[in-house]
């Protein structure tokens, strides 16, 4: 998990972690006897700036992070150590099953 970072103190990341890896996990839980063999309860999608660039990245099946512009996928802590920089935010947010598709 990033450091707290005293240039963003607003940041707690003993809370923020934590929140982070139960949307992961509900994006991760299979439904597939309810839904069919790909369906989860959400799909994880974060969005936000990167290096003064409007970000969106989703969750993928192994666990990384796929940007929406086809850029290079970002493991989780990775991502979480990117926006620990100071002007770097990001907002996830588990949308319902199909939503992004």
């Amino acid at each position: 998990m990033p450091p707290r970072s005293p240039a963003r103190a607003s940041i707690s990341w003993a809370v923020a972690g934590p929140r982070i890896d139960r949307l992961s996990a509900r994006a991760r839980r299979s439904r597939a006897r309810l839904l069919g063999p790909a369906a989860t309860d959400c799909e994880l999608v974060a969005r936000g700036v990167i290096a003064g660039r409007a970000v969106t990245v989703t969750l993928t099946r192994d666990g990384a992070f796929a940007p929406e512009d086809g850029g290079r996928v970002l493991g989780d802590t990775a991502l979480r150590w990117l926006v620990a920089v100071r002007g770097q935010a990001m907002t996830y947010t588990c949308l319902a099953p199909g939503w992004l598709h």
